[in-house]
C-alpha cells in the first residue's frame, strides 16, 4: 500500500546524491505517519536510520529501544542500538548490546565493527583490530573496518600494512579527502614521494 511506496521511496532516495535537501521534510513525513500508526515496527526501523543518517545518534537509539521494548531479541536493532551508543560515546553500553547481539546472530559483521570501536576508543588497539579483523571475516567489503585498521597501524608505524587498507576502503568508498590525505602521509612515510 501506501506506506510501503514511502518506504520505498525513502529508501530510495538515501541511495541517491543530494539526499540531505530532503531529508526535513521526509523526518517531518515520517513522523506524522509514526504517530498515525504508532504500531509500524518498520516506520521505527527507516526513522532509525533517517535519524542515524543524519548524525542524530540519541533520536536513532531511541527508535531502536522502542523497537526493542515492543519485540526483545532482533539482532540487527540490538546491533543498532549498539552502534548508535557508541558514536555518543556511551562505551559500556554500546559494547553490552553489540555482545547482545552476537548472541542472537554471530554472523552479524556490525556488531563486531562496534566492539572493535569500543575497543579502539578505549585504548585497547590489539583487541579492536581483532573485532575489526572478525568484521571482515563476515563481511569483507566493510569499508570502515578497512579505514579503522589503517589508522591503527598507521599509529604503530607500520605504513605498508596501512597503505593497502586505506586503498581498499577507497576502492569500496571512494571520495573521502581525509582518507587520501592519510594514505599520501603513509606513502610519505614509507619514502614513496611519487605515491
Amino acid at each position: 500500500g501506501l506506506l510501503e511506496r514511502k518506504l520505498a521511496a525513502l529508501k530510495e532516495k538515501w541511495a541517491a546524491p543530494g539526499k540531505f535537501e530532503t531529508m526535513r521534510q521526509d523526518y517531518d513525513r515520517y513522523t506524522a505517519a509514526l504517530r498515525r500508526n504508532p504500531e509500524d515496527l518498520d516506520m521505527h526501523e527507516i526513522l532509525a536510520e533517517l535519524l542515524s543518517k543524519s548524525g542524530d545518534h540519541g533520536g536513532a537509539a531511541g527508535q531502536y529501544r522502542a523497537l526493542i521494548d515492543r519485540v526483545p531479541g532482533i539482532a540487527r536493532w540490538h546491533a543498532g542500538l549498539a552502534h548508535e551508543v557508541a558514536e555518543a560515546g556511551r562505551f559500556p553500553e554500546a559494547r553490552s548490546e553489540a555482545e547482545y547481539a552476537l548472541v542472537l546472530d554471530p554472523r552479524m559483521a556490525a556488531p563486531h565493527f562496534t566492539l572493535g570501536f569500543v575497543l579502539e576508543h578505549s585504548a585497547q588497539p590489539a583487541g579492536a583490530m581483532a573485532e575489526y579483523e572478525a568484521a571482515l571475516k563476515i563481511k569483507p567489503d566493510y569499508p570502515e573496518a578497512h579505514l579503522r585498521l589503517g589508522i591503527i597501524l598507521s599509529r604503530q608505524g607500520r605504513y605498508r600494512e596501512a597503505v593497502d587498507r586505506y586503498r581498499e576502503f577507497l576502492k569500496l568508498a571512494p571520495g573521502s579527502a581525509e582518507t587520501e590525505n592519510n594514505l599520501g602521509f603513509s606513502l610519505a612515510k614509507l619514502g614513496d614521494l611519487q605515491g
